[in-house]
This record gives C-alpha cells, sequence and structure tokens, in this order.
C-alpha cells in the first residue's frame, strides 16, 4: 500500500518570512517493496483491487479453510480491505458462506419486518428503521473495509443489529390458535 510521508512543511522565501509549500509539495508517495505494485488510479480503490488480486492468489490456494486469523497481513504484507475477501483469506470458503449467508439473512429479516411495519408496536419501528441504516452503512462499508469479518467494533454494532432484527421478526410472527391464526401477545 502506499504511505504518505510529510516532507518540509514551510519555505523561507526570499524575504525571510515563512510561507506554507503547497500540499502537493509537501507530501510524497512511497510504496513499501514487500507490498504489490499499486496504481493509486481512481478505480483502483487507493491501491485495494491490487491487494485483492493477490488475495484472490492466496484464496485459490487454500479454498477449504484459509490461512487463519491475520493471514492479510502475513502474507501480504497488508490489509485486506474487503469483508467477504478478508473471509475467504482467513476462513476460506467454509467461513465465508456463513459470514455472506449471516448478512443475507439480516437484510431478509429487515425487509420481511418492513413489510409489516404497521403491525408492530411504534417502539420499535424507529428502531427497525435505524437498524436498516446501520445495516446499509456496514454492507457498504464491508466493499472497501472488511467490516464484520473479523472481531471488531464493526462486527459487535452487527452483531447487535442482527439480534435485534431476528427477536422483532420472531415476535412478529403469526402463530395458529385453535386453527386461527392470530399474533403473540
Amino acid at each position: 500500500m502506499t504511505a504518505l510521508v510529510p516532507t518540509a512543511p514551510i519555505n523561507e522565501n526570499s524575504d525571510g518570512m515563512d510561507t506554507p509549500i503547497p500540499a502537493e509539495q509537501t507530501v510524497r508517495l512511497e510504496t513499501p517493496s514487500e507490498s504489490p505494485s499499486v496504481d493509486n488510479g481512481f478505480f483502483q480503490f487507493t491501491g485495494r483491487t491490487a491487494v485483492w488480486k493477490e488475495g484472490w492468489k492466496y484464496v485459490k490456494r487454500s479454498p477449504l479453510l484459509g490461512y487463519g486469523f491475520n493471514a492479510d497481513r502475513l502474507l501480504l504484507g497488508t490489509h485486506m480491505h474487503n469483508a467477504v475477501m478478508h473471509s475467504l483469506i482467513q476462513a476460506g470458503f467454509v467461513g465465508a458462506i456463513p459470514f455472506i449467508s449471516a448478512g443475507i439473512l439480516a437484510w431478509l429479516l429487515f425487509f420481511r419486518i418492513v413489510r409489516r411495519l404497521t403491525l408492530i408496536p411504534n417502539a420499535h419501528k424507529c428502531l427497525v428503521i435505524q437498524c436498516g441504516g446501520v445495516l446499509a452503512f456496514l454492507t457498504m462499508r464491508s466493499f472497501p473495509e472488511s467490516t464484520g469479518a473479523f472481531f471488531g467494533v464493526d462486527w459487535l454494532v452487527l452483531a447487535l443489529v442482527m439480534l435485534y432484527l431476528q427477536v422483532v421478526n420472531y415476535w412478529n410472527q403469526p402463530i395458529e390458535v385453535n386453527g386461527d391464526h392470530g399474533k403473540r401477545a
């Protein structure tokens, strides 16, 4: 990956006054030799696509079980910056499939609850919508970052959102009482 390294922050001009140097002159890019070569164009996500390509080579070598915790840093010398790729390189398909399935399940639960939003108590309506916002944020963040793919703050928030959606969905299900469909009390 690239690192921003500051150079001289001020420039002394001819009359002895210090003037700021423009930002493009105060920072130079360095690429560590142990990281994959990185093209910093817009569509390369600041070098993330190069890391994903390199990581995919490792995933193909151990697709079933992966390489274990922190494998991206140990094998690539950098962070994976993608939740699915991160789970694949650490736990292979054995770990990535449940991870992806949990995300899909969370969205299914959310949409199932939203379909019946008028039937749930008012206290839960706002929380369900907020859970949808948090779920959308963490889902979108999982593309450029490793949201929820390992134990971190994102995973803890995601787990609580998924638990809440499961509880609300469970208590919002109709039940059969003497052949009639009713609701739980």
